[in-house]
């Protein structure tokens, strides 16, 4: 007889369960500002049809934040008191702050002018999993748990409009929920880089998700910016943190999202919710000199990168950096400009001196160094000013000073505009004006290496005519010795 067939496999254990949330916050501090801000006030003159969403900028503590806070905030008002019909409505600032900091040490005077939440931030390292941005959640839910959100809005404010710190606005968002037709809660961007179908997410969205049913509901959408109704927001907010909490103790979910793993915890928690998107591509644009160059539709004047008509979006995103040669080309292989205007170099302020783009750097540029410095000029003496900074150094200007002049000395002067030079079988070299170059891998800088110590200090290989950078780096990468076909 045929042998009995094997006992079935033991069931699986039960999984572990995931370590505890942190502890709910204690009750966030309400702060109110000593007067109300020009435009600040919903108007009452503007007849039937408005339907006003409030505004709520979610900010950490530190120097970086709070100059990207005073930004915003000045194109907000300034925006809302050119267009007071507007469905823009009021504005409430959501600071996390450590316990180590009182608000008044952190301040610098912002709560004077702009109403202000501050809720406790999560502990670094530890509660936070090493990942600042799951203050924002914690905080959104910790002032909805508290009411003081649902205070602060307007009776007429039955959505809220959720923003960074690194946001501009160009021109007022009406409330697209208002007629939305199609059962849509919020309205979103779609980021290009949050694809839930590409391999290497789909499998870690539909764990996160639940079901298949759920991980074919998840939105390329992101919890910034968006218009979500409060009702909605209500419903989501426990979902978000907890995913986002999961999702960052989830190795492979930490390494696929990385640096966007917050805002897959909120596209999931929708999905789950579920809360639809009303998906709008012209709600942000996030320019830098590669894309999103164009931020109006048209030039103005004769020079074709003045901003001109109305800009094609809402909200300005300056998250990605411009880089541009002093000649305005931009840099689309290289790592770094002679000019460049990356948030990031501006830790502790930006300086009033930043100089402006080149001449014919692209109009998205442009558009932001005069946010910046219009924030900057309007900012008033007292202590609501304007946090100086020293204008950080550029090494990338110091190198390309240096082949500059290496381009015009003894040798450089005599290959200037010679070959083309073939690079082995990998295609052709140009040594072009300036110290520029081009190589099969893109812009390059290039010097004559005989003279290469009397400027960088450091000598070029023994038998070296050119040195090339390569992709923006300090110091030398290539050495090479040029051969003429049929000769040396």
């Amino acid at each position: 007889p045929p042998p009995p067939p094997p006992p079935p496999p033991p069931p699986p254990p039960p999984p572990s369960p995931s370590p505890p949330l942190p502890p709910p916050s204690p009750s966030p501090q309400l702060v109110l500002p000593a007067t109300t801000p020009a435009g600040a006030a919903n108007s009452t003159a503007c007849g039937p049809g408005r339907s006003p969403y409030h505004v709520l900028l979610t900010a950490s503590s530190g120097h970086y934040q709070r100059w990207q806070t005073r930004v915003f905030f000045h194109h907000y008002t300034a925006i809302k008191a050119a267009h007071p019909c507007s469905d823009l409505g009021g504005f409430t600032r959501l600071l996390t702050l450590p316990d180590r900091l009182t608000l008044a040490e952190e301040d610098r005077g912002l709560s004077a002018v702009m109403t202000t939440i501050v809720a406790r931030e999560l502990t670094k390292e530890t509660e936070d999993l090493g990942f600042v941005v799951l203050n924002r959640p914690t905080s959104i839910r910790a002032v909805l748990a508290s009411g003081q959100l649902a205070a602060r809005l307007a009776p007429d404010e039955r959505h809220v409009f959720i923003v960074e710190t690194d946001h501009v606005l160009l021109k007022p968002l009406p409330n697209l929920l208002a007629t939305a037709a199609g059962g849509e809660e919020a309205a979103a961007y779609p980021f290009h880089y949050m694809d839930p179908r590409r391999p290497g997410c789909a499998p870690i969205v539909r764990r996160h998700a639940g079901s298949a049913e759920a991980a074919a509901r998840v939105q390329q959408v992101g919890p910034s910016p968006l218009l979500i109704s409060l009702e909605a927001l209500r419903r989501v907010i426990d979902g978000w943190v907890n995913i986002s909490f999961d999702m960052k103790r989830d190795g492979e979910a930490d390494a696929e999202f990385n640096w966007m793993l917050e805002m897959w915890g909120y596209s999931v928690a929708a999905a789950r919710a579920p809360l639809k998107h009303l998906v709008v591509e012209r709600l942000q644009i996030e320019p830098s000199q590669q894309f999103g160059v164009r931020i109006t539709p048209e030039a103005a004047g004769p020079r074709w990168y003045e901003a001109g008509g109305e800009p094609t979006h809402h909200v300005l995103h300056y998250t990605f950096s411009h880089e541009f040669s002093r000649d305005g080309v931009p840099m689309v292989d290289n790592r770094d400009g002679e000019w460049k205007l990356d948030k990031r170099a501006f830790q502790r302020g930006v300086p009033r001196d930043l100089p402006p783009p080149p001449r014919c750097a692209l109009e998205a540029a442009w558009v932001l160094w005069r946010k910046l410095h219009e924030t900057m000029e309007a900012a008033a003496p007292g202590p609501n000013h304007w946090e100086d900074a020293p204008l950080p150094a550029s090494p990338t200007a110091v190198l390309a000073a240096r082949t500059r002049a290496l381009s015009s000395l003894g040798v450089g002067a005599r290959l200037v505009g010679s070959g083309p030079w073939r690079w082995g079988g990998d295609g052709d070299l140009y040594l072009l004006r300036g110290g520029w170059a081009m190589t099969p891998w893109g812009s390059a800088r290039w010097g004559a290496a005989q003279n290469w110590h009397e400027v960088a200090g450091d000598a070029a290989p023994a038998g070296a005519q050119v040195v090339l950078y390569l992709c923006g780096y300090q110091r030398w990468t290539h050495s090479a010795r040029l051969e003429e076909e049929g000769g040396t």
